[in-house]
């Protein structure tokens, strides 16, 4: 079998296809997998069909999806956005080197030494976003054995901040008597579906 790198894109709806009365196709799917190594895509001949079980579909910016490798995670960093929604930006960086550690690169400017005000992370090597993030969260879990502890207390603080400052967005309780019960439900109702 061919060596696998961590991410694929399957999904290719930059492309327009046609039908025979000139309808658009649209997404337009090849079916082929394009392996995402080093800021470029190859096709690789493969489809999402022949990836193993710990690879999860997960929808990322401009309308692709990927299939992202859960296995063998080293590390996890989640950050999220103060704003009056819900996962939409919130982004989670994978590591499958080491631990992530943010960072604030400095650069030269008019002779001056100035720190960046947005960090960088050591050892990101993949990005999740929105609520793909759960379900990424839940395979790690599975083929990683991956340690959630740390980005459930986040999420818990994200969905309280909800709470207090924008409650419409924050994620409903009625069933749980707080929101790291309700984080524990999303993870495990993730291979309860197929989607």
């Amino acid at each position: 079998m061919k060596k696998l790198v961590n991410r694929y894109r399957y999904e290719r709806t930059f492309e327009r296809k046609t039908d025979g009365d000139g309808k658009i196709l649209f997404p337009y799917t090849d079916g082929n997998l394009y392996a995402c190594y080093e800021n470029r895509d190859y096709m690789t001949g493969m489809h999402k069909e022949d990836l193993p079980e710990y690879y999860c579909n997960v929808w990322r910016c401009g309308g692709n999806w990927d299939a992202i490798s859960a296995k063998d995670v080293k590390g996890l960093y989640y950050k999220w956005v103060k704003e009056n929604h819900f996962m939409k930006d919130s982004i989670l960086y994978v590591s499958y080197t080491d631990k992530i550690e943010p960072y604030y690169e400095t650069f030269t400017y008019d002779g001056k030494e100035i720190k960046n005000i947005f960090p960088s992370y050591k050892n990101a090597e993949q990005m999740v976003f929105g609520h793909g993030i759960f379900k990424f969260l839940a395979y790690v879990h599975k083929y990683s054995g991956y340690d959630l502890s740390a980005i459930r207390e986040q999420v818990k603080e994200q969905c309280e901040w909800l709470n207090e400052h924008e409650p419409a967005f924050a994620p409903d309780l009625k069933m749980f008597k707080d929101y790291g019960e309700w984080f524990d439900d999303k993870i495990n109702m993730v291979f309860d579906y197929d989607y």
